[in-house]
């Protein structure tokens, strides 16, 4: 039903996936191995962000803000994954706290990600499905708020 469901969204939505996404060296702030195939929710938001980056931090408002999202991720129908690709974890996990509990936070500290994603700088947002098919790359938060709206109703 699900999959029914996330094709007729894709349909209006005039979208197709046609990419997976690539797994990366992730890290939670307790140091612990991350991987994408541990969220099993319906769509994942990946956000990836830079503490220092001023547009990141009118991203994360604007989320943050956005009911849809709210709603998403409480009834656990979204992850949103921020990443932080840089070294420096001491500036990383002291800004963690700019971010909603129920948000996932981890870093790639090896970069690993920059050499299967194609963004230019954060913040890049990218929508995925439960099957990690990219519904969305480097979209804009409107893109984003655009498409949840139309999978809540």
């Amino acid at each position: 039903m699900l999959r029914i469901l996330t094709a007729v969204i894709l349909l209006i939505a005039g979208l197709a996936v046609f990419a997976q996404v690539p797994d990366f060296n992730m890290q939670t702030a307790e140091g612990k191995n991350f991987s994408l195939d541990s969220i099993h929710t319906p769509l994942t938001l990946l956000y990836f962000q830079d503490p220092d980056c001023d547009m990141c931090h009118a991203v994360t408002d604007s989320l943050n803000r956005s009911a849809v999202v709210r709603e998403a991720v409480a009834g656990r129908r979204l992850t949103v994954l921020t990443v932080y690709v840089g070294d420096d974890r001491q500036l990383w996990e002291s800004t963690l706290n700019r971010f909603p509990e129920e948000w996932t936070n981890v870093i790639d500290a090896t970069f690993s990600s920059l050499d299967k994603f194609t963004y230019s700088a954060p913040p890049a947002l990218y929508l995925s499905s439960r099957e990690k098919g990219l519904l969305l790359t480097e979209s804009s938060v409107r893109d984003v708020l655009s498409f949840l709206e139309k999978a809540e109703n």
